[in-house]
C-alpha cells in the first residue's frame, strides 16, 4: 500500500510544484530559526557559565525620578567598591563596547573592545587560560595592557607564547598579559569582545584626557557585585545597608 501512496503523493507534488517548493522553503526557514533559538538558549541558559557561583552576582544600578535605570560615574563606583558591606567585590564596565582596528604582527582585524575595571575578572571568579588578569591599581594608572578572548587568540594562531607580546590599537601599543578561557564570553549579552583592557586605557585609545575619571556627572558605568554570602540574604537586608552609604556619598559629592 505504501508504494501506490508514494506515487500518488509524487504526482500531486509535481502537479503543484510551486506550492510544494514554497512549503519546503517555509519548513526549512522554520527549522533553521528553531535551531538558532535552541542553540542560543543552550549557550545562555543551559551551558554552565565560566564564572564561579554565578547566582551570587548581581547588577547594580541607580534609580532617579527621571531615570528608572541609570549608570554610575567612576568616582561613585570607587566609593561603593571601597565602602560597602553587601558585596565582597564590585567591578565596573561601560554599558557598551567599541569597535577598533587591532594590529598584531601585521595582521589586522576590526575587533570588539571592552573596557573593564582592574578587578573585573577576579570579581567574576574567572581563571585565565594563559597569563594573568589585570593588577589592582591599574585603573588609577595609564595602563596599556590587554586580555585576549579565547576566540581571538585562536584567530591569531593560538600561540602559547603570546604573553608579553604587543598589539596596536589606534597607534597605541598594548602588552598582552592574559588569555580568557574558552567558555568565557564576557558580560554583554549581545556581543562577545575580542579583548578587554583596563578603564584607564580608554583615554590612551581615544587620545583624550582622563577628566571623566573624576567627573561624577559622567555616568557611563554599569556595576556587577558579588554577594558576601553564599546564602540568599533577604532583600530588606540590602535595602537597609545601601541607603546610608548612598546618603554619605551624596553628601561627599555635594561638598566637593
Amino acid at each position: 500500500m505504501q508504494l501506490p501512496s508514494m506515487r500518488f503523493s509524487l504526482r500531486i507534488l509535481r502537479k503543484h510544484a510551486k506550492l510544494a517548493c514554497i512549503a519546503v522553503f517555509s519548513l526549512a526557514i522554520g527549522l533553521a530559526a528553531a535551531s538558532v533559538g535552541l542553540s542560543t538558549f543552550h549557550a545562555l541558559l543551559l551551558r554552565p557559565p565560566a564564572v564561579v557561583d554565578p547566582n551570587r552576582l548581581l547588577t547594580v544600578y541607580t534609580i532617579t525620578p527621571n531615570e528608572p535605570f541609570n549608570q554610575l560615574s567612576y568616582p561613585d563606583y570607587r566609593y561603593y567598591r571601597d565602602n560597602n558591606s553587601v558585596f565582597s567585590g564590585l567591578c565596573a564596565i561601560p554599558f557598551s563596547i567599541s569597535l577598533q582596528a587591532i594590529i598584531f604582527e601585521k595582521r589586522e582585524k576590526r575587533g570588539l573592545i571592552n573596557a573593564v575595571s582592574d578587578n573585573y575578572f577576579s570579581v567574576l571568579g574567572v581563571h585565565p587560560f594563559l597569563g594573568r588578569w589585570f593588577a589592582a591599581g591599574d585603573d588609577d594608572k595609564a595602563m596599556t595592557s590587554v586580555v585576549l578572548s579565547y576566540g581571538y587568540w585562536q584567530w591569531l594562531g593560538a600561540d602559547q607564547n603570546i604573553i608579553g607580546k604587543t598589539l596596536t590599537m589606534n597607534g597605541v601599543p598594548f602588552t598582552i598579559v592574559g588569555v580568557a578561557p574558552r567558555r568565557f564570553v564576557g558580560t554583554i549579552l549581545s556581543d562577545v569582545p575580542d579583548l578587554w583592557h583596563p578603564l584607564s586605557a580608554a583615554t590612551a585609545i581615544s587620545h583624550q584626557n582622563s577628566d571623566w575619571l573624576a567627573d561624577r556627572s559622567s555616568r557611563s558605568l554599569s556595576l556587577i557585585g558579588r554577594r558576601v554570602s553564599k546564602l540568599w540574604r533577604r532583600c530588606k537586608d540590602y535595602r537597609a545597608s545601601l541607603p546610608p552609604l548612598i546618603r554619605r556619598q551624596t553628601r561627599t559629592g555635594l561638598q566637593r
